[in-house]
């Protein structure tokens, strides 16, 4: 039996005449990412790999070509392109895509470096497969949601996501927003990442989406002149907002089936929040990044709404208290995150009484201690998942989860300084733990061999010349990187 994916990362790839067609031949998905590649090398392959499902261009170097003709993948559902070349290349080899894929449901085409350029080649693209495309993934522009708001024959559209091109919010048109909403209101999925709209139009937008399950919603800072009356959607299931620490009342929120909430940015009083909470009874994860709860009493108010609260995850806030918190609630919780948090040892501790079912918890960042993993381990009889990293524990925390942590099938240490290897290993001797991941802090050594790594992959010269003269002038040994990593799966193991 065939391995149906295949990897290419960090390669240059020129001669595949000998081995690819007997990989391509049954390959279902093919991902290139951080690769050099002729036209018509990736024409060739491509032309032998007539069972193509799944095709992922991520951070590509084309040499110049000519861009083929006449390339046919029947059964391709799905192209990702992130990161397209500075020449265009990519762009080029759109139109081929667009005419020899019969099929494609699926497109994806993220950060471009120009993308007053790109979009136009984009639109293009869309206007050829619009009869078969299902979902898109594209950068955001204001451009470029006109225009597949203005396509015929997009009938099968159902998910959609625009993520601005910008690392930090972009205000985005809300008319244009309103009007795509308008054309398409059979969506099942919609989202705006770091493309911002205002509070009023984003209200609009569940309202119109009435099949809406998913929903991702980046708020302006723009002051609203009025608050939105109401925001009623029966069907939405998941629901993400973001704000840049904006005051927001969520209050006129009714949504009564949704399962996952995550709030991030935002400023809040609880009376503001409670409304949706309230109605939301089967809100079973909930995430609160980044977010500031005005009332000191906020998190244990907020749990006590959620009867069906499985997952919840903190992060980036000030937790004061959980004194009192619900028992009757808290006790339906079963996973806890908690990450870059300001606490205190007593609260980490006070964990263990008001969680007593938890059966995953994962500590960053945190004043979580020797004596603080010790009780926990103590106390929750039903922990299967340990995720400790980045907090200030020894080798003796090795000692009291292997003496503690009889239900824990996965353990996690990454980036505890304290925390050696050896102890590690003796851990994982004892066969307590099945799984133990261990990921000691990176050392100068390491940050600039991942450095030069980069450094000797762009160079013309000899990758192995400048990686072995520059490392022995920073005190480490002269090292053999692996520039040609191809991973296949288990049928195919290549080997430098």
């Amino acid at each position: 039996m065939f391995r149906r994916s295949v990897l290419l990362r960090s390669s240059r790839i020129e001669a595949v005449e000998l081995w690819w067609p007997r990989v391509g031949r049954w390959l279902h998905d093919l991902q290139l990412e951080r690769c050099r590649i002729s036209v018509t090398t990736l024409v060739g392959m491509l032309r032998v790999t007539p069972q193509l499902k799944r095709l992922t261009l991520k951070l590509v170097e084309f040499s110049t070509g000519v861009v083929g003709e006449g390339l046919r993948l029947e059964k391709l559902e799905e192209l990702v392109v992130d990161f397209p070349d500075d020449s265009g290349v990519t762009l080029g080899l759109l139109p081929l895509f667009g005419s020899g894929c019969p099929r494609l449901k699926n497109f994806t085409y993220l950060y471009p470096k120009h993308p007053e350029v790109d979009q136009l080649k984009v639109v293009d693209f869309l206007e050829q497969v619009q009869g078969t495309i299902e979902e898109v993934k594209l950068f955001y522009s204001e451009f470029v949601m006109d225009a597949i708001a203005e396509l015929d024959r997009m009938d099968n559209l159902k998910c959609v996501t625009f993520i601005g091109n910008n690392p930090f919010f972009e205000p985005a048109n809300d008319r244009t927003v309103l009007k795509f909403c308008r054309k398409y209101p059979n969506l099942k999925e919609f989202n705006m990442i770091r493309a911002s709209i205002k509070h009023v139009s984003a209200c609009s937008v569940f309202i119109m989406l009435r099949s809406l399950k998913r929903a991702t919603i980046t708020l302006s800072n723009e002051p609203d002149p009025f608050e939105p009356l109401e925001c009623v959607n029966y069907s939405l299931e998941s629901l993400s907002i973001y704000a840049a620490q904006r005051a927001t009342n969520l209050s006129q929120y009714y949504c009564p089936n949704l399962r996952e909430l995550t709030l991030c940015g935002m400023d809040m009083a609880i009376g503001k929040l409670a409304p949706l909470l309230s109605n939301s009874q089967r809100i079973d994860t909930l995430t609160l990044q980044r977010c500031r709860i005005r009332e000191n009493y906020g998190v244990y108010c907020i749990l006590g709404y959620l009867p069906s609260l499985r997952k919840l995850t903190m992060g980036s806030a000030h937790l004061t208290s959980w004194n009192h918190t619900d028992k009757t609630f808290a006790h339906s919780l079963q996973t806890l995150n908690l990450n870059h948090l300001t606490t205190t040892r007593d609260q980490l501790l006070a964990i263990a009484e008001v969680f007593p079912h938890l059966k995953q918890l994962h500590l960053q960042n945190l004043p979580a201690d020797d004596a603080v993993i010790r009780y926990l381990c103590q106390k929750l009889p039903h922990l299967q998942t340990l995720a400790i990293t980045n907090c200030p524990i020894s080798d003796a925390s090795t000692n009291f989860i292997g003496q503690h942590g009889r239900a824990l099938n996965r353990l996690e240490l990454i980036d505890n300084g304290g925390l050696s290897k050896g102890a590690v290993n003796r851990l994982k001797r004892r066969g307590v733990c099945p799984e133990v991941v261990f990921k000691p802090p990176l050392t100068p050594a390491v940050l600039v061999k991942s450095l030069l790594a980069v450094v000797a992959h762009r160079v013309a010269c000899s990758p192995l010349t400048v990686v072995n003269c520059l490392l022995p002038k920073v005190g480490v040994k002269p090292w053999r990187p692996d520039f040609l990593r191809v991973e296949l799966g288990e049928e195919f193991a290549f080997k430098n």
